[in-house]
């Protein structure tokens, strides 16, 4: 699994903006039929999907270089990242959460973080109920999405403190030999995000500022996350 640097880039694909041009006729088409309903609810969330393409269209028109087709490329940005670290370290227990979002061909851009019930909970182990799981699932499956990612918090800091369990290795490992292409993340409170997998090869691509790649640790990024002294200048803290 690769990590590829803010400054690498991806090949345009064609066939890929091909689908989006697609996608984006039939959701006007679905869109305009609710206007006319007045379903602005649906209307919405049509809009902000057709919104969401536009956004990959542009990072797709953006990036140049080549990457594997055969290998799923999960473009990922900071400013997201940022969100899930968050989300992810309220307290001090551990969080889990499941990813979704667009998925195109093998290009993935994660963005919508669905929380599951957890059964039990502490500083070192977190664990969602079966049903909340499946529920969480269903509902993704039901929107016409796939999960993308499975993300926890690790306690500790530092790139090492998101480095996989054997239990976190081998739940992921079920998953992906069950054939899903799930990506599985660890991060930490102070900023750092371990990316891992245990049969599937992915390539990752981060955009935007305030990442950066830990070199000797090739699977993980630091963020940089806002500070909270106000006295700084600086609105990042590294």
């Amino acid at each position: 699994m690769k990590i590829y640097g803010l400054k690498e880039k991806i090949a345009e694909v064609d066939s890929c903006s091909e689908l989006i041009i697609d996608r984006q006729k039939w959701l006007s088409g679905i869109m305009a039929k609710s206007f006319d309903k007045r379903d602005r609810k649906t209307a919405r969330e049509c809009l902000d999907l057709i919104a969401e393409y536009d956004r990959i269209n542009q990072m797709l028109e953006s990036h140049q270089s080549v990457f594997n087709p055969e290998i799923p490329t999960v473009f990922l940005d900071s400013w997201f990242l940022e969100d899930l670290i968050k989300h992810l370290t309220p307290g001090e227990d551990e969080e889990v959460s499941y990813i979704t979002g667009q998925s195109i061909n093998n290009l993935m851009i994660p963005y919508r973080i669905c929380d599951v019930t957890l059964e039990s909970q502490s500083t070192v182990f977190a664990k969602g109920t079966a049903k909340s799981c499946m529920n969480v699932l269903i509902e993704i499956n039901r929107r016409g999405f796939k999960l993308l990612i499975m993300a926890h918090s690790h306690p500790g800091r530092g790139p090492g403190a998101t480095s996989p369990s054997s239990i976190d290795t081998g739940y992921l490992g079920t998953i992906q030999k069950a054939g899903a292409d799930v990506l599985g993340i660890i991060v930490t409170r102070d900023g750092h995000v371990g990316f891992f997998s245990v049969f599937n090869d992915f390539d990752i691509v981060i955009q935007g500022k305030g990442a950066e790649n830990v070199v000797k640790y090739g699977h993980v990024c630091k963020i940089s996350l806002p500070c909270e002294n106000k006295n700084k200048k600086n609105w990042l803290c590294r």
